[in-house]
């Protein structure tokens, strides 16, 4: 196993300062090189704040008693007195980083970074300058040289501003994702009766039709095809339940000029023909 550490005082130390605004206690790189495993379980966690990012590979963390495997690009922060269970596996090849930290303006500096509270887990990315950064803290701990604990708080706020980054940065992703999904469920169910093509609408919208298909999944739970599907059968059932008109009628009205596809369809998605339900239903 690979380490490469530096302790303000003796490795392991818990220390706490609130006469600090902000001061960095330890920091270090591990590697899983030929180690099977690196557990770490603080059933009391500890008297300052610890952070972890994951560079390459994995960890399995417990947290609210859930086993979680997060995968490289995520930070973890720990805040005082929290329970700390997780471990590092030579197999998944992790390498990560980790501070601790304490000071008087820590919960601040942290609410300027829009790090919540009641969270633990950021996607941070993987960006080199996290390893760089992380690194850069971990000579100036093992050097001390004039003006290091000035350096090491800057770099800290660094880290946590590219954190904060990638968290704003996501956020508008995620509002661009589900505002081209809404549109979309909004336009299908306006329109489901025309002769809509997936991957038609998605260029015509400027989106791949792969990305398109994968975001409607995730917001949706199934994909576009399925959606129209389903909202042209229910659409279906409500004129066979409420109307008398025929099943070549109906199949029209909801987009089918196929009879028999819409026959097909409809069996698949009820269990039942469009006769043998009108008859169950009367």
């Amino acid at each position: 196993m690979f380490v490469n550490r530096a302790d303000l005082g003796q490795p392991h130390a818990d220390i706490v300062n609130t006469e600090l605004p902000l001061l960095v206690t330890a920091t270090g790189q591990y590697r899983m090189d030929g180690k099977p495993e690196m557990p770490t379980h603080r059933p009391d966690g500890r008297g300052d704040y610890q952070l972890i990012y994951i560079a390459t590979g994995c960890g399995h963390f417990v947290l609210d008693g859930n086993e979680q495997i997060l995968q490289k690009g995520t930070a973890i922060l720990y805040r005082p007195n929290v329970v700390q269970n997780y471990t590092f596996y030579g197999k998944d090849d992790a390498e990560y980083y980790w501070c601790h930290f304490t000071g008087s303006e820590v919960e601040k500096l942290l609410s300027d970074c829009h790090i919540a509270e009641d969270r633990m887990v950021f996607s941070a990315g993987t960006s080199s300058d996290f390893q760089w950064l992380f690194l850069q803290m971990i000579r100036e701990l093992q050097l001390k040289q004039s003006g290091y604990d000035t350096i090491l708080p800057m770099n800290l706020r660094h880290i946590l501003l590219l954190i904060s980054r990638q968290q704003a940065e996501e956020k508008a992703v995620g509002n661009k994702i589900l505002g081209e999904i809404e549109n979309a469920i909004r336009h299908f169910n306006m329109h489901f009766h025309w002769d809509i093509e997936i991957k038609e609408y998605a260029q015509q919208h400027l989106m791949s039709p792969y990305w398109f298909s994968q975001n409607f999944k995730k917001v949706t739970g199934c994909s576009p095809a399925q959606y129209l599907i389903s909202l042209r059968m229910a659409h279906a059932m409500n004129l066979l339940d409420n109307t008398d008109d025929t099943v070549a009628q109906i199949a029209l009205a909801v987009g089918y000029d196929n009879t028999q596809y819409f026959y097909r369809l409809f069996r698949n998605h009820t269990g039942m023909t469009p006769v043998e339900y009108k008859q169950r239903k009367r």
